[in-house]
């Protein structure tokens, strides 16, 4: 009798198993169609060509680190190797890791998940959530980092809870390798760095037995990560000088956050960048109803407090030192590898729904939302304010079209000018890893693109222009009234900006495209169309071309 019922709940178990194994596999797919449908329709944009153009060998990244200050190296590493996966490069392979990074997020969600509240439903929702994330789906599709930061987020914590539970010496190990990996990716990781120990302080009275271990483990990793702190800390003079790295060019774009962005950063959790405006109070009402009913529910559980900690810490930190310093450095995605702890709260908070009939209801509404997003983001339509509303997010322009379009008539001594950094960027990666591959058109070029393009800048005594040039690198003191663009050099080796006044026998070239576009493109707007009118009185126009956030004029010297 003990034996039947034994095998009882066994099959049972065996069956449940093989349904969970089932959904976790439809959700995963689910998630990998919805990542690679149109992969590569969009042209590369500033963000991705910085990203691509930027990689490193191994054997460099000292040298980057140092010279230019920027400790922010592994992904860069690693996109250079991918980068020689096939001798054609193109945007669906650039991103491809990060669907890679993405899916596996997606399944190590579940373990993460179960691990925390010893529950598979738990486990399920909070992956189903992940895998139809609008957020999570916009940078799955792009050649940044910010996928990987969601993989290594998770993984860091999965690998931190069970070491601590089993005080294996593997995990330990993982721990400390995916803390480095995670900090030489982006900053941000310090804060996860700073949570663990945190955590690990408060469960420590019950886990002494790893405590060494623990402690042993941050002193590694702080070895580790010494090149990290001595890149930061020996180059931070210069970021007080108006140089490329000045806090003005690198923070200034930023706006200080108000208690309104928040507000932003729950719905943009909840429905990423593109969800239609009429959804924003519906989705932050949803999602903040089940995120509290959730965390407070879960901070009764053994590890509630860690999730509490990882999904609410970050983002008060990185507000309170932007209100604090006056420099902002809050973006929402920066707080992508907590991003999976509001997912896990929110999953608790439907499971904490005895019927199933009401959890149902309410993964129904969020899938209907979600849907209202994809739709407008795989149509490109940004509803959203980037200003204010979705800061660092900005309409995509059809970037490539553009350099195609110049690449067929280019000729040898002509010369590109763009009127901002976001088109300048794609451009070199295009002509230098891209058309280079397809025709000869750069045969006889001695030097790389980016000695061939400069931007334009149209320059006045007015404050606010003063201060929109200093934040694109440029020096602004002696701007007077007279409208003067300037010539600048966009990825000066020196780390300054070099910029001489322009007039009208500057350019010696015969024949001059200029690339007309803005971070947020509207049409011919301030301080862009200065350039082009300025353009327009000193030389002849002889086409011009519109493209999707853009457009392509070719002008020549007057007779």
């Amino acid at each position: 009798m003990r034996g039947r019922i034994k095998n009882l709940f066994y099959n049972k178990s065996l069956r449940e198993d093989k349904i969970v194994v089932f959904l976790i596999a439809l959700i995963s797919s689910v998630g990998l169609i919805l990542r690679l449908y149109k992969l590569g329709q969009r042209s590369l944009w500033f963000d991705e060509a910085d990203t691509a153009l930027e990689s490193i060998n191994v054997t460099n990244f000292l040298n980057v680190m140092f010279k230019l200050y920027n400790p922010m190296v592994f992904y860069k590493i690693f996109i250079f190797y991918w980068r020689h996966v096939s001798a054609y490069i193109n945007e669906w392979l650039l991103r491809l890791p990060s669907v890679i990074f993405a899916i596996a997020a997606i399944l190590l969600m579940y373990k993460l998940a179960v691990l925390f509240f010893n529950d598979k439903r738990i486990g399920l929702i909070s992956t189903f959530l992940l895998s139809v994330s609008p957020l999570h789906i916009y940078y799955s599709q792009e050649v940044v980092s910010y996928s990987f930061l969601v993989f290594i987020g998770i993984a860091t914590v999965y690998c931190f809870v069970r070491s601590f539970n089993s005080n294996n010496i593997i995990y330990f190990s993982f721990f400390v390798a995916l803390n480095i990996i995670g900090i030489y990716t982006h900053p941000v990781m310090w804060i996860a760095f700073f949570i663990e120990n945190i955590v690990a302080i408060i469960k420590a009275k019950k886990s002494r037995p790893v405590l060494k271990k623990l402690i042993l483990s941050n002193v590694i990793i702080l070895l580790f990560c010494i090149p990290w702190l001595y890149s930061v800390f020996s180059g931070i003079d210069l970021l007080f000088k108006k140089g490329n790295f000045c806090f003005e060019r690198t923070l200034g774009w930023r706006p200080i956050p108000t208690w309104k962005s928040i507000f932003f950063t729950v719905n943009n959790f909840a429905l990423g960048y593109n969800a239609p405006r009429f959804l924003y109070p519906v989705s932050v009402a949803l999602f903040l109803i089940l995120f509290v009913r959730g965390i407070t529910r879960a901070i009764k559980k053994e590890n509630g407090l860690a999730i509490l900690l990882f999904a609410v810490l970050p983002i008060f930190t990185i507000f309170t030192i932007s209100k604090l310093t006056g420099y902002s450095y809050y973006i929402d995605r920066y707080f992508l590898p907590f991003f999976p702890f509001f997912c896990i709260s929110v999953a608790y908070g439907i499971y904490s729904f005895n019927k199933k009939k009401t959890q149902i209801m309410i993964l129904m509404i969020i899938i209907i939302m979600s849907a209202f997003s994809l739709n407008n983001y795989y149509r490109d339509i940004l509803p959203c304010v980037p200003e204010t509303e979705c800061v660092g997010i900005v309409p995509k322009a059809d970037i490539r079209a553009a350099a195609e379009y110049i690449n067929a008539s280019l000729r040898q001594e002509d010369t590109i000018y763009h009127t901002r950094r976001n088109t300048a960027l794609p451009f070199e990666y295009y002509f230098d890893f891209y058309f280079k591959k397809l025709d000869d058109v750069f045969k006889d070029y001695p030097e790389r693109l980016d000695n061939k393009q400069n931007i334009l800048f149209y320059s006045s005594s007015d404050e606010n222009t003063k201060q929109f040039l200093i934040r694109e690198g440029v020096d602004a003191e002696g701007c007077d009234n007279t409208v003067k663009p300037y010539k600048y050099v966009s990825r000066s080796k020196e780390l300054e900006s070099e910029h001489i006044e322009l007039k009208s026998d500057v350019l010696n070239n015969d024949r001059i495209w200029l690339v007309y576009s803005s971070w947020n493109f509207t049409g011919l707007n301030e301080p862009e169309r200065y350039v082009v009118e300025w353009m327009d009185r000193n030389y002849v126009r002889e086409s011009e071309r519109k493209f999707k956030g853009l457009v392509v004029y070719l002008y020549r010297k007057k007779a």
